[in-house]
């Protein structure tokens, strides 16, 4: 059977912009992206969106982007949702373009390995490996986050260690089935931000900073639902409103997707 694929996203937003961080804005736009398998194991991707800005202050200027994607992901994982054996690489690029309408130009690059071994009955380790670069102008929008439940765990949503234009990424999972829909686990995250060779905004600070926890995962129709508590490394840092958080204290993260 043929497996394209066709995805539609449609946004109008008025409020906190990037992940409950950044600007207030009006933010509307939309996306399509086609998936397309070349082979079993490999398929290729290309999307287009179209993203207006307008942020409520008035000494900052609205901007537009209009930016066109490409991507290949090779997948050998036994389940999708559930890995237990396998792999997953998959490289992205997307590049905003003043020559289809965009007000802003950068390219964005990502690398992402996923690797899972299945170590005894019901148990399993997960290893995933990240990198995403910025170059050009990036504005709120396209900024890099550090610290949260889908980045760096241990560190509070909302309040992010860094923001940059450059961020690597690595995560570990030692995970249990309960049962077919019900999964324990415990991680470690690592991670690193700086401003890279994009232009824009950075705050934070360049040093390697960890976290890690135990967590639940169900399994439902609606998706994946996760919660997980937290440790991040103890050392202070100040998020992007300037206040001194302490990373050593546990943090609850709850959110509906696949850590990976």
């Amino acid at each position: 059977p043929d497996r394209t694929s066709l995805t539609c996203r449609i946004w109008n937003t008025d409020g906190l912009i990037d992940e409950g961080v950044g600007l207030q804005a009006f933010n509307n736009g939309g996306e399509v992206a086609i998936g397309k398998p070349l082979t079993p194991q490999l398929t290729g991707f290309t999307s287009f969106r179209a993203n207006n800005v307008t942020p409520k202050a008035t000494s900052q200027n609205a901007y537009s982007v209009r930016s066109v994607g490409l991507g290949l992901r090779y997948d050998t994982r036994d389940l999708a949702f559930n890995p237990s054996t396998g792999e997953m690489v998959q490289a992205n690029a997307n590049s905003s373009l003043k020559l289809l309408g965009a007000s802003i130009e950068f390219t964005k690059l990502r690398i992402q390995v996923n690797k899972y071994f299945s170590i005894a009955k019901d148990w399993a380790l997960g290893f995933k490996g990240t990198i995403d670069d910025a170059y050009g102008t990036i504005f709120d929008t396209e900024r890099y986050y550090l610290g949260g439940a889908t980045t760096l765990r241990g560190y509070a949503d909302g309040y992010p260690i860094g923001i940059g234009g450059r961020r690597f990424l690595g995560n570990a999972e030692l995970r249990y089935n309960l049962n077919t829909s019900m999964q324990l686990y415990i991680f470690y995250d690592l991670g690193k931000i700086s401003p890279g060779y994009s232009t824009g905004y950075f705050q934070g600070d360049l040093s390697w900073r960890t976290g890690k926890g135990v967590g639940f995962k169900l399994s439902t129709p609606i998706g994946p639902l996760r919660f997980d508590y937290a440790w991040g490394d103890g050392n202070t840092y100040n998020d992007y409103t300037g206040t001194s958080r302490d990373s050593g204290q546990g943090i609850v993260h709850f959110n509906i997707e696949n850590m990976f």
